[in-house]
């Protein structure tokens, strides 16, 4: 079970924390560093190459590369499916072993709160995820019902933030970098913890995409969020925060647990299926274009692969039942 009461009052806590531990530090990496203004002379140091060592002027160039890079991919968010394409085969490993599940708590204006319990070994026994949405004006304002603007939210570009200490040293820089941070920016190089600046998610976060892509009670939720807000046209109405229950909770948390894919290993359960189906003699190739279709812009090797992998599955039908 998850405590979800109180969440509000945690996560204020943790981030109160968290910022004055931030003020107080003394060997952050800051973009003046990584800029030259600033010597390898002070003797901080990194974990680039595997081993803890003092941080050298060759690596102060190589983290500026790094950041460059990250910074030519800044946009306004990512989204849920993007979140977990782009994190390491290890916190996706961590997500499906040890986060079983992520309560929606707390809503209000286009931003979630989420509860996670915290895995093993942690200290404290539960996290809080932040998402934000920032499409939510327009999801507001399209012109549907609430819930069909929340099915269309959900697959829009987010912010987000969790109060776990591998976003906190890990990660935030990169979704800082990406535009993608919901909560206290970071500008200090993670040259310790994270230099080859790997990942975007921590397990808690991951857990709470899936949830938001594929939950039904999630979408609800949001869709009162939005209701909430297009109420406040109405005269002398009130903001609304929308709460989650624990009877609410409770039912939720019964739900079956959600797998974690990546859009690779979706198109490779789909590859599976339809070589199946070409194996039967099953004329209807759709699925395997649709697939194809989404994979035509992408340029990485998995992909290229994978849509070597089609062409062959193809080749499978009879001729005239291919498109």
């Amino acid at each position: 079970m998850i405590k979800i009461s109180g969440a509000l009052g945690a996560l204020s806590a943790r981030r109160n924390d968290d910022l004055q531990s931030r003020r107080l530090a003394d060997i952050i990496l800051t973009p003046e560093d990584l800029a030259g203004k600033t010597s390898a002379a002070r003797l901080l140091q990194t974990t680039l190459g595997g081993v803890v060592r003092h941080i050298t002027n060759k690596d102060l160039d190589a983290f500026k590369r790094n950041a460059k890079a990250l910074g030519s991919k800044m946009r306004t968010g990512l989204t849920a499916a993007e979140v977990i394409d782009l994190s390491r085969p290890a916190d996706l490993e961590r997500a499906r072993k040890e986060i079983r599940s992520s309560i929606a708590a707390r809503l209000h204006k286009g931003e979630m709160m989420f509860v996670t319990p915290s895995g093993p070994d942690s200290k404290v026994s539960r996290h809080f995820v932040s998402v934000v949405f920032p499409g939510f004006g327009g999801a507001v304002a399209y012109p549907g019902t609430a819930l069909q603007a929340a099915a269309q939210l959900v697959k829009s570009p987010l912010k987000l933030d969790c109060d776990c200490e591998h976003w906190r040293y890990r990660l935030r820089y990169i979704v800082t970098a990406m535009g993608a941070n919901a909560a206290r920016p970071e500008n200090g190089y993670p040259k310790l913890t994270n230099p080859q600046l790997v990942g975007v998610a921590c397990k808690h976060v991951l857990r709470t995409m899936v949830e938001l892509q594929g939950s039904l009670f999630v979408r609800k939720q949001i869709a009162k969020m939005i209701d909430a807000d297009r109420s406040r046209l109405t005269p002398g109405a009130k903001t609304r925060v929308i709460t989650v229950s624990r009877v609410e909770a409770d039912k939720a948390l019964k739900s079956r647990v959600r797998s974690i894919k990546t859009t690779d290993e979706k198109h490779i359960k789909v590859i599976a299926a339809s070589i199946k189906k070409a194996s039967a003699g099953t004329p209807d190739a759709s699925e395997v274009n649709k697939t194809m279709a989404a994979l035509q812009s992408r340029t990485d090797i998995p992909a290229q692969a994978i849509l070597q992998a089609l062409n062959a599955v193809l080749l499978q039908y009879p001729p005239g039942k291919q498109s």
